[in-house]
């Protein structure tokens, strides 16, 4: 996938009314873009080269028993990047992918070597600040117990029935504990209006209404480059298993609009 400049923002750069500016970051979880007084930002898009590349696992296994990925390589196949500023906080989950390769065949089975998948992703954006952004990056490793809770959904106004699970027989998820930290709780289908929905779980007192990680050490968003120096010497000296992050943005040096405030 790749993006290009949005037409208003190719005219304002075109004209002399904003420039073009990138921002390079990687290695630790968290930069701060800044905007300087009187000015404002607009992020269109940005490149990400995920945490983890070059870094190989082997394990041996029967080759018809399902199994979930090794630990290690595990943690690297889920990536968080989050942008927070005065106006807004937009973060963005990407799946990485794992690779895996046959090497061989050993009196436990199958020998197979997994590696992450480090090439570039591309996203388009738009995200206006007029304060500085806080970029934050880590890898998202589980969930926090207790864990998703599983409830089948009523036919409501919001959620008519054959179009959508409200109704069906299946049970889904509609609470999952995502970081320990005040039991942070993405609730589902919504939170607003949750009492239509007659669940037996209680509302959760810390409910939030998307899907995103904040930071914790064992079972939140994890930063990238202190895991990568616990998980082998020197490791994190290699430049290839860092992440590498470039943000594409227009600068405007002047007061943000009204309309875009």
């Amino acid at each position: 996938m790749s993006f290009s400049i949005p037409t208003q923002i190719e005219k304002d750069i075109v004209r002399g009314k904003a420039t073009y500016q990138t921002f390079q970051t990687g290695i630790g979880g968290q930069t701060v873009i800044p905007v300087t007084p009187n000015s404002y930002i607009v992020i269109f898009g940005y490149d990400f080269s995920p945490a983890g590349g070059g870094l190989t696992q082997v394990t041996s296994a029967p080759p018809t028993d399902p199994q979930l990925l090794p630990t290690e390589i595990s943690y690297f196949g889920t990536q968080q990047i989050s942008f927070y500023s005065a106006n807004a906080f937009n973060p963005f989950i990407h799946h990485v992918p794992i690779n895996i390769n046959s090497i061989g065949v050993t009196g436990e089975g199958l020998e197979v070597a997994y590696t992450v998948d480090n090439t570039p992703i591309a996203r388009q954006v738009y995200i206006i600040s007029s304060s500085d952004v806080a970029v934050t990056v880590g890898l998202i490793r589980k969930l926090t117990l207790p864990g998703v809770v599983y409830e089948a959904i009523p036919v409501t106004p919001s959620t008519p029935g054959f179009m959508t699970y409200g109704g069906d027989t299946q049970t889904p998820g509609i609470q999952s504990t995502l970081s320990p930290i005040a039991a942070m709780t993405f609730t589902q289908p919504q939170i607003n209006n949750y009492a239509q929905y007659g669940f037996a779980a209680p509302f959760p007192a810390n409910a939030a209404n998307q899907a995103f990680w904040i930071p914790n050490a064992l079972t939140g968003l994890t930063e990238p480059s202190n895991f990568i120096s616990t998980i082998g010497g020197d490791y994190d000296l290699n430049a290839v298993i860092h992440y590498y992050l470039n943000v594409h943005y227009a600068l405007y040096n002047r007061a943000i609009p009204e309309q875009l405030g």
